[in-house]
């Protein structure tokens, strides 16, 4: 047993040896703002951290090894980092030359039915907006809609408030 303990106590102790803690700041490299949420990751591991709001960020990193600094729509940066060097600065990252996809939400129309489904659905068209619209609030077009109650305040215009069965 206690050779099991002294080999235990010894892994924990040459790990805490041989890594180091890194610390820095993630920027944008042209406007100089920090980076809030970029991830920085140690090459080959596991070990990985998030920038918090001031763009810092603090990871155990071992001796010798390459960072990898990254943020959505920025480039991916690697750095490698020396025994005994604990603090990088602040490390700019360049804005990608590619952008993000667009992303496109479509529905189908044919699932949800008026009233028939079994999950109660009211639509409230264009035409039904107009037609009862005039010159009063969304909320008092709403008002004939089931499961739906308005509450109208007595201050004046802009003062409704709308509860979806129940809930505000």
């Amino acid at each position: 047993m206690k050779k099991l303990l002294i080999l235990v106590f010894g892994l924990c102790l040459s790990t805490s040896i041989f890594s180091q803690s890194v610390k820095g700041q993630l920027i944008d490299k042209n406007t100089g703002e920090p980076l809030i949420g970029a991830t920085v990751t140690v090459q080959g591991t596991t070990v990985g951290t998030i920038t918090d709001i001031d763009g810092s960020f603090m990871i155990a990193a071992p001796a010798n090894s390459t960072l990898i600094f990254s943020y959505v729509g920025y480039d991916e940066m690697m750095m490698s980092v020396d025994s005994g060097v604990s603090d990088l600065g602040s490390v700019g990252l360049g804005i990608s030359r590619y952008g993000l996809n667009e992303v496109t939400i479509t529905g189908v129309m044919d699932i949800v039915r008026d009233r028939r489904t079994p999950v109660a659905v009211s639509t409230i068209t264009t035409a039904d907006i107009i037609a009862k619209g005039g010159n009063v609030e969304f909320p008092e077009v709403m008002k004939n809609t089931p499961s739906i109650y308005v509450a109208n305040q007595s201050g004046g215009y802009g003062d409704s408030e709308v509860f979806t069965r129940g809930f505000d």
